[in-house]
């Protein structure tokens, strides 16, 4: 027996001995969000493997005035670093290597670039972590939730009556789900859902962003601050609706998981229909439960710059609190 343990030590010793790690030259390369280099930027990261650290050399250093900095190891799976400087947002990326073609060229000479965004204008907003259980496929245990309204006051940071204490309802959700047939345990098989989410003030609107990448939701790599600095001019629709189906083992929706939105609420128009009066927010996560959003209380700015030592909130539940712009 103990013959035999000594013997799979022995193979798993070599395995990880035999791993296809590559002599690497990474040459990081770090601008801001105009183009420009930006030196004294203190890097770290390292030369990705399998293990259970992540990384089997690491490294730290300090961009130069152009902005470069030239890191060597031995790599596996990629390289990744992480980017701070006094005045930007950090960022983390990574660049992932393919290990059989570099045991081929014997060696890996690669270029990171970095994009580091700068803190422009930070400012005081309300920010919250909402999480909506009105919009779930279960009401309790064995009962499914087959049609639910709800509204949400962005401004109070309250669900509008009967669910809370809300006095606007600046973000309606109207959701219903039809169950076609169950199993024997009551258990739906095949099943439509539906979610339509709606401004009830008829000229408010939301419209997608473009996500620069972010650290929170599950994201794990690029800037910390991940949306645009301000809410767009344009562009905003007053509903969206997302769809769900299940027939047997087959399955369909519409919801691709964004996460990032801008919206425009307490909206007023002159005759005309151009706004005169707004509010500018946006929310990051999905709209369709769990979001993070964050209001600026003056009127028609659109910044949406946030600084998290500013929440306008105050007496905020540990999970309703916001740590990040």
């Amino acid at each position: 027996m103990k013959r035999i343990v000594c013997i799979c030590f022995c193979l798993l010793a070599q395995l990880g001995l035999a791993q296809p790690y590559v002599p690497t030259t990474a040459t990081i390369v770090v601008r801001d969000d105009r183009g420009q280099p930006v030196g004294g930027v203190s890097l770290d990261g390292g030369f990705r493997d399998v293990s259970n650290a992540g990384a089997r050399d690491r490294f730290e250093g300090v961009t130069d005035t152009n902005g470069v900095f030239v890191a060597k190891g031995s790599a596996l799976i990629g390289v990744g670093v992480r980017a701070r400087a006094e005045g930007y947002y950090e960022t983390v990326t990574s660049i992932p290597l393919d290990p059989g073609e570099g045991v081929e060229v014997g060696h890996w000479d690669i270029t990171i670039p970095v994009v580091l965004k700068r803190m422009r204008h930070p400012i005081p907003m309300y920010s919250r972590a909402v999480a909506n259980p009105y919009i779930s496929t279960f009401e309790s245990v064995g009962k499914y939730r087959l049609h639910a309204i709800s509204q949400y006051d962005l401004l109070n940071g309250q669900f509008v009556s009967p669910h809370g204490d809300g006095i606007v309802g600046d973000l309606r959700y109207n959701w219903n789900m039809v169950i076609y047939s169950t199993n024997k345990a009551g258990r739906a098989l095949d099943m439509e859902m539906n979610l339509e989410i709606s401004m009830p003030n008829g000229v408010d609107g939301i419209c997608r962003g473009i996500s620069d990448g972010g650290k929170g939701d599950s994201r794990n790599e690029g800037s910390a601050y991940l949306s645009a600095y301000e809410a767009p001019t344009h562009g905003y629709t007053n509903r969206m609706s997302l769809y769900w189906k299940v027939n047997g083992t087959n399955s369909e929706s519409n919801d691709d998981g964004h996460d990032l939105y801008y919206f425009r609420i307490r909206t007023q128009t002159n005759e005309a229909g151009v706004v005169t009066n707004a509010l500018y927010g946006k929310i990051i996560g999905q709209i369709n439960g769990r979001f993070t959003y964050y209001l600026n209380p003056t009127p028609n700015d659109r910044n949406v710059e946030f600084d998290p030592k500013q929440n306008l909130f105050t007496n905020l539940a540990p999970l309703e609190a916001v740590s990040v712009p």
